[in-house]
């Protein structure tokens, strides 16, 4: 009875796939737009309201940040198809923003992905700083683009990118690869 008893799998630490969703709504400036302070108003609310909902319908577990006139909708995924799940998220949100806003409104997105960790205490640890990445990207994707952070989007087979530059997360970081969202399969 004098061996070293081994861990149970219940004791096991295992790492699961989190992916960062990171969507704002910027309104689109035009002369001659027909939209009143209060109408605009309203139709923020709805897009938002449309936008959150599509991505909750992917799972994702939401938060809603920024300020009334820029505001930036956040979202978790978690699993084994966290990333695959967000990436289509971000295209149904987007999309449900284009058909509430019309001209008025669209949506810039932007999803990294990393890993998360629970150890032995319960503290889970997210590595790879998805959220940072998604955020950076998010502040340059053009308007209606959705921007993708990290090598993983090139080997999903269900998502279609197109290579785009590389983001430099911090000083001393490494470079994480960028892609835009081309088309779900």
């Amino acid at each position: 009875m004098g061996g070293a008893l081994a861990p149970s799998p219940a004791h096991e630490r295992r790492a699961e796939t989190v992916t960062e969703l990171t969507m704002e709504l910027r309104r689109v400036v035009h002369a001659g737009s027909p939209l009143s302070s209060e109408s605009e108003s309203h139709l923020r609310e709805r897009c938002i309201q449309t936008a959150m909902k599509s991505i909750a319908s992917h799972g994702g577990l939401l938060r809603l940040a920024g300020t009334g006139e820029h505001p930036v909708i956040e979202a978790r995924f978690v699993g084994p198809d966290a990333s695959e799940s967000a990436a289509r998220a971000a295209k149904l949100a987007g999309n449900s923003v284009r058909k509430a806003a019309g001209n008025e409104f669209v949506a810039a997105a932007a999803a990294a992905a990393g890993t998360v960790m629970e150890g032995s205490m319960g503290v889970r640890v997210v590595f790879g700083a998805p959220e940072a990445i998604s955020s950076r990207l998010r502040e340059n994707a053009a308007p209606g683009q959705i921007l993708l952070g990290g090598a993983s989007w090139s080997d999903s087979a269900d998502v279609e990118v197109r290579s785009a530059q590389s983001l430099v997360p911090a000083p001393d970081a490494e470079p994480v690869p960028v892609f835009v969202l081309h088309d779900l399969r």
